[in-house]
């Protein structure tokens, strides 16, 4: 069986340990939109996440960047349904 890669295994991990708060998730409308927060595992601060226009965003130093985060991912997997 072959390990989750660790933006992955970080963003499981989020959503095992409940640090991911879903406010809005309108999936599959015309105007598809998601806001979260994520809490940092470290100190509990919080990032926030939003999914519009097609593109995710974070405000963690990566998302600020554009790069992929666990924040994102872990909002994606738990709004998606698919967190195997």
């Amino acid at each position: 069986m072959t390990q989750p890669n660790p933006l992955r295994r970080k963003a499981l991990s989020c959503i095992r340990e409940g640090r991911v708060s879903v406010r809005y998730c309108a999936l599959g409308t015309k105007a598809d939109l998601v806001t979260a927060v994520v809490r940092s595992s470290r100190d509990g601060h919080p990032y926030s996440v939003k999914y519009a226009a097609g593109e995710w965003r974070c405000t963690c130093r990566e998302g600020r960047r554009e790069l992929p985060c666990a924040h994102t991912l872990a909002v994606a997997l738990v709004t998606t349904g698919s967190t195997t």
